[in-house]
């Protein structure tokens, strides 16, 4: 039954290179079919997030709205960017700051997040969804399963964690550290 599977996997791939017009070699094969072309059994992420939501809140699918946001960091969303900014005393030192900042924006470049924002509204519920093809644990394996769409939420206007340590700070009159 396997070889049947690979039969089709591979068909497609050759209808997918023909779209994109690949001629040579597998890689661009495989590259050009994932762009051009849905692989059979494969969920694109907007739709796991507009599944998950519409499951997480009883509302039917055809109510909800999902806004792909790629300006926002799913990082930054959850932890809060003030958790993420630098060290009081490198902030006041404006050539050390310059120099972490540099740091931090080539750090972000390299960072592995494969997390897609989305927003997504329905149902009287507004939230962002950070969503992501899971990658098998083990086994020497590297690559997601595209059949499946993990989508973590934070609600629009949610405190972030930095906003919860923040208030906690404040609370305790700034001894909390």
């Amino acid at each position: 039954m396997k070889w049947l599977h690979e039969v089709a996997l591979g068909a497609s791939l050759q209808r997918c290179s023909r779209k994109v017009g690949a001629t040579t070699g597998l890689t661009v094969v495989v590259l050009g079919a994932l762009l051009a072309c849905k692989i059979p059994g494969a969920k694109s992420k907007d739709v796991g997030a507009k599944e998950h939501f519409a499951e997480a809140h009883s509302c039917p699918e055809d109510q909800v709205t999902v806004k792909p946001r790629p300006d926002l960091d799913w990082l930054e969303l959850q932890v809060g960017a003030s958790l993420l900014g630098p060290p009081p005393e490198v902030a006041a030192d404006p050539a050390r700051l310059a120099k972490w900042q540099a740091d931090q924006a080539k750090k972000k470049a390299n960072r592995v997040d494969e997390h897609e924002v989305f927003e997504v509204s329905g149902c009287g519920h507004h939230e962002y969804l950070g969503c992501i093809h899971p990658r098998p644990v083990g086994q020497g394996k590297k690559s997601a399963n595209l059949a499946v769409v993990n989508c973590s939420s934070k609600r629009v206007g949610e405190a972030s964690a930095a906003d919860l340590l923040n208030k906690a700070k404040a609370d305790l009159g700034g001894q909390a550290r």
